[in-house]
This record gives C-alpha cells, structure tokens and sequence, in this order.
C-alpha cells in the first residue's frame, strides 16, 4: 500500500506526510493534524519560535508536550514516520525559511 501511495504521489506531483507518523501541529496557524491523545490534555500550546522535527512520532510527542508544559513554546511539530515521500530534511529545508521559527 505504501508502494501504492508513494507511486500516486510522484505521479500527481503531491508532498506526502508519513505513512506511520502522529502527523503535525503548527500552533501558528493553527492547525492540529494530529490524532495523539496528549494534544487533548492539560497543556497550554500557545505558539513559539521553536520547531520540532523527529522521525518518531511517540517521542517527538512526549517532547513537545513536556516542552510546552515548561514554557518551551514550541510552534511546530512534525512527525515524519517512515518518510515515503517527504523526508527530514525536507521539513528542515522548510522551516529554515519559515519566518515563524528561528
């Protein structure tokens, strides 16, 4: 299926998350893309100038949880799972650009 997934998104030219990631949040826009249960707790996400990026979705999360529960405002966060399409570095090319994230 990944096959599947990777072979229609090359053809139609389309930036694929994942597939087996928690997906992504950006605090600044505020888009939750994410189905993880710790976005649902006690944490207050207010935006920040931090980015995350981690390959890992259940450690990148516990991260950015903890970091906004000790006023780390960490504005983006992507899981990137098992990088079919887009990759790393792709997500750090990005946000080296954005003007959200120093």
């Amino acid at each position: 299926m990944q096959r599947d997934v990777v072979e229609m998104a090359e053809r139609l030219g389309m930036a694929v998350l994942g597939p087996n990631c928690l997906g992504l949040v950006d605090l600044h826009s505020g888009l939750v893309a994410s189905f993880s249960s710790a976005l649902a707790g006690d944490c207050d996400l207010a935006p920040g100038p931090t980015a995350f990026v981690s390959q890992s979705g259940a450690m990148g999360m516990a991260v950015f949880t903890l970091a906004q529960r000790e006023g780390v405002r960490v504005g983006k966060f992507v899981s990137t799972g098992n990088e079919a399409v887009q990759d790393f570095t792709d997500f750090i090319e990005y946000l080296s650009a954005d003007p959200n994230t120093s």
